[in-house]
């Protein structure tokens, strides 16, 4: 899974996984499930834990051969998702990308994602309109939207990600 905060990445893993969501990674549940556990848990200071915490995670599931396993973070670059890859690759998984599939993020994201400096107005609404749909869950905050869509690359495929990979 790939997609900013608030887009509806976790709302897809979530109709993935098919009640079992002990097969999702996310950084994120390191702090906490509830909102207000992770409000209360997270700090920038442990993101690089919580991070180790979520690529251990998928390696214990992948050890025992789970069937499915969902990397729910914002992978906005191929290098953040390049870990999963490799993992997933050495353990024998199929690899497939995903992004929200709503209409919103369909009709405010994807059309001017590809053409980021033409259309900065229109990803800064979408910035916008992210920061007040994350204040119910996450609480991230607007200039960290904006970096992470600035950062976002755009239609990344299984197969980017295995030409980038390294051997």
């Amino acid at each position: 899974m790939r997609g900013l905060p608030a887009s509806g990445k976790s709302y897809r893993a979530k109709e993935l996984c098919e009640d079992n969501e002990s097969i999702i990674c996310s950084a994120d549940h390191f702090f906490g499930y509830a909102p207000e556990e992770y409000l209360a848990k997270w700090s920038f200071q442990n993101l690089g834990i919580a991070h180790n915490y979520c690529r251990e995670k998928a390696k214990s599931l992948m050890e025992i051969h789970v069937p499915l396993v969902i990397i729910d973070n914002t992978n906005t670059t191929i290098k953040e998702m390049l870990p999963y890859v490799e993992m997933a690759i050495f353990y024998g998984y199929e690899i497939q990308v995903e992004e929200p599939c709503s209409e919103w993020w369909k009709d405010k994201v994807l059309p001017f994602i590809q053409n980021k400096s033409q259309f900065r107005i229109e990803l800064d609404l979408a910035c916008e309109d992210l920061f007040e749909r994350s204040k119910s869950s996450h609480k991230v905050p607007l200039e960290t939207i904006k970096k992470m869509m600035h950062r976002y690359e755009p239609n990344l495929t299984t197969e980017k990600l295995l030409e980038r990979r390294s051997y």
